[in-house]
């Protein structure tokens, strides 16, 4: 936990330096830091992102704030911590998400377009899901299929994925 507080501050503080000192473009900057540290992590954490709303999953990731990240290092976890989510396009939130090296990512309704982005930089989307993060992350967790008790109503299927079973 102290390592990711510290390497937070490490980032922020960089960040600025670059977007005052250098005159960069701050968002890119900013992400490419964050992917170069994230990459030098670990490579056997699995992180999980779950967009959140207050404590259930968000009803659309298009325009979630918020997302909770987990990571997992053998079974076990290892870190939780939360992110915001900036009020921006599509494909700048997708960046942002995959700078940090997400695995999985289990939200309510997403649009087809940031769905397909996602899943091309290898996150695996979960979508339609609904109910308390907790929850949903116990029983992802347990490995438990989602679709029985924390399905969208409305929903039966992953219907960007020709049907495949969530």
């Amino acid at each position: 936990m102290a390592f990711k507080l510290l390497l937070y501050f490490a980032v922020s503080f960089l960040s600025k330096y670059f977007s005052l000192h250098i005159g960069c473009d701050s968002l890119n900057e900013q992400f490419n830091l964050r992917t170069e540290l994230i990459a030098s992590q670990k490579e056997d954490v699995m992180r999980i992102a779950i967009s959140i709303w207050e404590d259930k999953i968000s009803p659309l990731l298009d325009t979630a704030s918020k997302l909770l990240i987990i990571e997992n290092e053998s079974q076990e976890e290892s870190s939780r911590y939360e992110v915001h989510l900036l009020k921006q396009d599509i494909s700048k939130k997708c960046r942002f998400i995959q700078s940090f090296n997400i695995d999985v990512l289990i939200c309510g309704a997403v649009s087809r377009q940031f769905s397909e982005m996602l899943k091309a930089s290898d996150i695996e989307v979960i979508s339609g899901i609904s109910g308390p993060a907790r929850d949903v992350l116990e029983a992802y967790q347990q490995g438990k299929p989602l679709h029985s008790e924390f399905l969208m109503p409305g929903s039966q299927t992953d219907r960007f994925d020709q049907g495949k079973q969530l």
